[in-house]
């Protein structure tokens, strides 16, 4: 009884909050995207964070964090994935969580697997610990580094033995594109969906794995093939025929933006990923989405703070991307009604 309580009070307080704002027409930030730590034990190598711009040694204080969730809480945030860098590296992780979670926040994380052991208990009080793993052990430890595979299958174990719910996320590349059939023997073994990535963010010396638009496309084919097939894959069929309709020749990091029109022949969904989520970096900044980070944002120690950085989201020009056509939370804040029971099935899920 306890265990379905922790679960669904919380989920029931979102749906409220967030209803309550749809009737009463109210943009608020439901759901955060927080990262608490840019300190990351790996070296991965399409890491969307890992930017020149960034202040290496910048990040909240346990106070800051503490002042932030609660006027994030004012604001009707009740969905938080706590990111990073490796967010289980910070040695006051299990403060942070107990004090997101005493508000009935529904919170997450993700994890590389190495300090999994060390915060088990913090680990148990999260709705999901989403875990990174990008195919087997050759193609994994050459996205993220040698042994790391070996310690993130340590993870998932250990977080099944003590019946914490796990997922699996993957991001593709040139060097883990052939790993796709053995994350889905994974998924099915250790009874969880299996979560894809494209990389969010291309960096100028990402050319050398970067998979090319025409690779994508038939890696999304075969995505689609097994999803028929009935393996746990965390987009729906329909969600799947629009990344693979995606046009060929557009450049895998264009934005579309107000003005300009879509390729021929296709029909998107406007990106309306910030009408209820944000980024909040550890340096203070606050983006729309990871394709946005480090290009458009704005600072919570500007003037207006926290909530003229939300505010100012709404100022952006983009129409949509390829990562948001991939996003069940842009089509989710779009109320696009094909995609909201993925959304809901893959919510409860967690």
């Amino acid at each position: 009884m306890n265990r379905l309580l922790k679960k669904y009070v919380p989920i029931t307080k979102a749906a409220f909050q967030y209803l309550k704002a749809r009737t009463l027409g109210r943009r608020i930030p439901l759901y955060v995207g927080f990262f608490i730590t840019q300190k990351c034990n790996l070296n991965c190598i399409y890491c969307f964070p890992d930017s020149p711009n960034r202040k290496n040694e910048t990040e909240f204080s346990t106070e800051e964090i503490f002042r932030i969730v609660d006027e994030l809480y004012a604001m009707g945030t009740r969905y938080i994935t706590i990111l990073g860098g490796e967010p289980l590296i910070r040695k006051d992780f299990g403060l942070i969580v107990d004090y997101m979670t005493k508000k009935n926040i529904i919170v997450e994380t993700g994890t590389n697997g190495y300090f999994t052991s060390s915060k088990i208990k913090d680990l148990k009080k999260l709705s999901l610990v989403c875990h990174s793993i990008d195919g087997d052990e050759t193609g994994h430890d050459k996205n993220r580094g040698k042994g790391s595979y070996r310690k993130i299958i340590e993870s998932l174990e250990l977080c099944i033995a003590n019946r914490i719910p796990v997922q699996m996320r993957a991001v593709f590349t040139k060097y883990n594109m052939d790993s796709l059939e053995h994350l889905l023997t994974l998924a099915k073994k250790y009874k969880t969906s299996l979560g894809l990535a494209e990389q969010a963010v291309v960096k100028s010396a990402d050319n050398e794995y970067i998979m090319s638009a025409a690779e994508l496309r038939e890696f999304w084919k075969k995505v689609r093939s097994y999803k028929r097939l009935g393996y746990p894959i965390d987009k729906s069929s329909a969600l799947l025929d629009r990344i693979i309709d995606y046009p060929l020749d557009t450049p895998v990091d264009k934005i579309f933006r107000k003005g300009e029109k879509a390729p021929q022949g296709y029909s998107y969904t406007k990106c309306s990923l910030s009408s209820g989520y944000m980024f909040l970096d550890c340096d203070g900044m606050v983006y729309p989405c990871a394709t946005l980070f480090r290009k458009y944002g704005k600072s919570i120690y500007d003037p207006g703070g926290l909530q003229g950085a939300w505010d100012y989201l709404t100022q952006k020009d983009c129409l949509f991307c390829r990562q948001s056509v991939q996003d069940l939370k842009s089509y989710f804040f779009s109320y696009d009604i094909k995609a909201l029971p993925t959304v809901i099935e893959n919510f409860l899920r967690k």
